[in-house]
């Protein structure tokens, strides 16, 4: 018969597999967040530690996420173009969820439509 502790093990292994590695204190505390700033293609994946509003840089109200790397990098994802923001709304975030974007780069409009930038998010909760 498992004891407590090893029922306790072993839920908290199956979190970990379900949702990603959780960063540690120090990590949280020493974390300086850098606004990201991908190229076509780049990855971020983290956990959410902060979802907050910010109406800087002349963009109106968007959403901006605090996000601990995997390797304790901050960064800090101004969701202020309008497929990274639909995307935090679609999914509603949370912090302590595990987080993937990738940026997909600019794509091109034709005729008056000028193009926007696209993403793909994914939530693991």
């Amino acid at each position: 018969m498992a004891s407590n502790a090893d029922e306790v093990a072993a839920a908290r292994a199956a979190m970990h597999d379900a949702i990603g590695p959780q960063p540690d204190m120090d990590a949280i505390l020493d974390a300086t967040f850098e606004g990201w700033q991908p190229k076509p293609g780049d990855k971020l994946t983290g956990t959410i530690l902060t979802r907050s509003t910010s109406d800087a840089g002349g963009y109106g109200s968007y959403p901006l996420l605090e996000i601990l790397t995997d390797d304790g990098q901050g960064i800090a994802l101004h969701c202020f173009h309008t497929v990274l923001k639909t995307a935090v709304e679609r999914w509603d975030p949370k912090p302590g969820e595990y987080v993937g974007v990738k940026y997909l780069g600019k794509l091109e409009g034709r005729g008056s439509f000028e193009g926007y930038e696209d993403y793909r998010m994914v939530v693991r909760r």
